[in-house]
């Protein structure tokens, strides 16, 4: 089963901040690998938070939900090791788990390719 790949808009922010060449990193990281594999062997769980994995990019870190039930994964959050683990911060997204979807619909959803289209220009 393929997934499709979708941004929290802390995601979108962290990844309009950094250099492009960082950004194709991380994305082609995520593209090539969470859609086909949504837990890659590298991927870790984050404890106490049910259903939040990890992926490591270098010194960045990939926080993200698998809902298997719509074949989509949710990237929460994108961030330096030192910052991304900062509960006060992130605890706000990972909060509600019952009301996700309600979130999710006032949140913009980009797909890997429109996300490229528009900061990544060839």
């Amino acid at each position: 089963m393929s997934f499709s790949v979708e941004y929290d808009i802390a995601a979108i922010k962290f990844l309009k901040q950094l250099d492009k060449h960082l950004v194709d990193r991380i994305l082609t990281k995520i593209e090539k690998t969470l859609p086909l594999n949504p837990v890659p062997h590298d991927a870790k769980t984050i404890v106490g938070k049910h259903g939040v994995f990890r992926i490591r990019i270098g010194d960045y870190r990939v926080l993200y939900r698998i809902n298997y039930e719509t074949g989509k994964i949710i990237v929460v959050t994108i961030d330096k090791r030192s910052r991304v683990y900062n509960w006060r911060v992130a605890q706000a997204t990972f909060r509600d788990r019952d009301n996700c979807e309600e979130k999710r619909r006032s949140i913009k959803k980009f797909t890997c390719r429109v996300f490229r289209a528009l900061f990544l220009p060839h």
